[in-house]
């Protein structure tokens, strides 16, 4: 087993974040011990600012010569001592080539209110770093930071250990196992942070996994933001009642009070009461007007209208135990398909979820015509694997890595096609090629592991209605046309319906406001399912769009 030595330094100040990177490092391990690593992680807590007077300086010293690497995190000052500290770990370095130096400046927001001379000894350490030609690196937050040593842990490791973190082999020889060597490069006690972004970063944009996280971010912020502002109101209403008695209070002081320059003295702490009265209603109109554009819309809400014959179809073509099943959706714009994945992707999702979220995988990837490829490549992404590698074997050998104990997969194809032939070569390349190959592999890991309740579930949607007699004919021998029979490598169609008036009642009883009646909600549901041509899906989404201020602030519109 090798063991690297990491040093942490950091000022009391960082306390949280140094905290954070020390879970960050168990976590890390818990990969790396598959590789035969263990990272030690050394902890001075406190010690830039907290020492005693001798500072313990002999086990000090011998704790960062010791060490393979050294980090240290500052913020908005230098300990006392920091700049003798880094410069012992530079000698060590200049020595004996270690312990390598990562140094990190937090950029983040400051109270000009704390700031205070101690800022110069942060100016005077860059200054110090920049004379000994050290790059140091800026991070905006603790999520950052890990994100940052985790790129360099993939370089370091393998310099420090010549183990090869892809395959258990020896690097060979082009690569630079000798850390001296590079003792002049200006990076090599440091990070060339934008260099490894540029390398390993996937863009956010094409990123489906990031995607899907950040707009689960931003629904949970939105919420967040509307409680606050709920509560602001409530304030503001207490405070309104406040105000109102003490404004009837000083009206019958006014009437019967004959002193005039008493009276004088009350008819101005009126006008100042009746002032602050308009401030406070004018503020609440605003705190409201807030409420309204972060409200959620009733796309978050319109899964739950009706899919009960496309859930009752997967329920039974499904081995709810855990396997694999492949399904079909025609005509998904109209249909809103896409609200239907929504529900399934709830369904699907573990009663664990909330604890073990690494346990979901949800991939949403797009199929345009003729480029097959390009659906390993959407797949390969969201597992981060980097372009050059991408391949159907290397995905389905992450995938498989990635399973567990109930481990769930939804893949999401969204065909983007302009005729019914485009989806002609994606159906057998799919079944075939990657289908059949990851059912088999998924199978194996869990006879090898005696994992249990792993699901595996991918959706092919078109855009468009597909032909019944076209896709018998040119997939027939892709489709399980025996709906009383389960087949795991055949295409089930899951069957998307118009929704009823009596679906679009009962889905406004539930989400529109409570004020309402039930004749104006049977009103409403009339209107909505007569101005969607009888219940199509995406008009009637369209209609409860339109009505949405409306059924959710009724007093607002009156």
């Amino acid at each position: 087993m090798e063991t690297i030595k990491i040093f942490l330094a950091s000022s009391s100040e960082l306390e949280s974040d140094r905290e954070q990177f020390e879970i960050f490092i168990n976590r890390e391990n818990n990969k790396y011990i598959e590789e035969d690593i263990f990272l030690k992680l050394v902890l001075w807590e406190d010690f830039l600012d907290a020492m005693s007077q001798t500072r313990l300086q002999d086990e000090y010293n011998k704790a960062v010569a010791d060490c393979d690497v050294f980090v240290s995190l500052f913020y908005t000052k230098v300990g006392k001592y920091t700049a003798e500290d880094f410069e012992k770990a530079f000698k060590t370095f200049q020595g004996n080539n270690k312990p390598l130096i990562y140094t990190y400046f937090k950029d983040a927001a400051i109270n000009t209110s704390k700031i205070t001379l101690e800022i110069m000894s942060l100016l005077n350490f860059k200054q110090k770093l920049d004379d000994l030609e050290h790059f140091y690196t800026n991070y905006t937050d603790i999520n950052d930071l890990k994100f940052q040593f985790s790129n360099q842990l993939k370089k370091f490791i393998p310099q420090l250990t010549g183990i090869s973190l892809n395959k258990n082999e020896k690097p060979s020889d082009n690569v630079v196992t000798d850390i001296g060597n590079v003792e002049s490069n200006q990076n090599s006690i440091g990070v060339n942070t934008r260099g490894d972004l540029e390398e390993n970063c996937i863009k956010a944009s094409d990123n489906p996994k990031l995607k899907y996280i950040q707009n689960q971010k931003k629904q949970i912020d939105s919420q967040i933001s509307i409680l606050k502002l709920e509560r602001l109101l409530k304030e503001y209403e207490y405070k309104r009642v406040e105000l109102e008695l003490k404004q009837d209070n000083l009206s019958k002081d006014i009437v019967a009070e004959n002193t005039p320059d008493l009276t004088t003295e009350l008819i101005t702490r009126y006008k100042k009461n009746q002032l602050e009265m308009i401030n406070l209603f004018d503020e609440k109109q605003k705190v409201e007007e807030e409420i309204k554009k972060l409200e959620l819309n009733p796309e978050e809400f319109l899964p739950n209208i009706s899919f009960g014959k496309a859930l009752e179809t997967f329920e039974f073509q499904f081995n709810k135990s855990g396997d694999l099943a492949l399904f079909f959706i025609d005509d998904s714009s109209s249909k809103r398909g896409d609200l239907f994945l929504k529900k399934l992707e709830n369904k699907l999702k573990p009663k664990t979820y909330p604890f073990y979220r690494n346990n979901f995988y949800y991939c949403t990837i797009t199929y345009t015509s003729g480029k097959l490829e390009g659906l390993i490549q959407e797949i390969a992404t969201f597992f981060e694997i980097k372009q050059k590698e991408a391949t159907i074997e290397s995905v389905i050998k992450e995938i498989s890595k990635s399973l567990q104990r109930n481990s769930v997969l939804l893949i999401d194809i969204n065909c983007d096609i302009d005729d019914e032939s485009d989806l002609d070569p994606l159906i057998p390349w799919f079944v075939n090629e990657f289908w059949k190959p990851l059912s088999s592999k998924t199978k194996e890991v869990i006879a090898e592991k005696e994992y249990c309740g792993i699901k595996i579930v991918a959706v092919i949607s078109s855009n468009i209605k597909i032909d019944e007699r076209r896709l018998t004919e040119k997939s027939s021998d892709y489709l399980n046309n025996d709906c009383s029979c389960f087949k795991n490598d055949k295409l089930a169609k899951i069957p998307l319906v118009n929704w009823t008036e009596d679906d679009i009642k009962k889905w406004l009883f539930e989400y529109s406001h409570p004020s309402l009646t039930i004749r104006i909600i049977k009103r409403k549901a009339s209107r909505v399912f007569n101005e969607s041509s009888h219940g199509i899906p995406s008009l009637v989404c369209e209609a409860l769009q339109q009505q949405w201020q409306i059924l959710t602030h009724p007093n607002t519109f009156c």
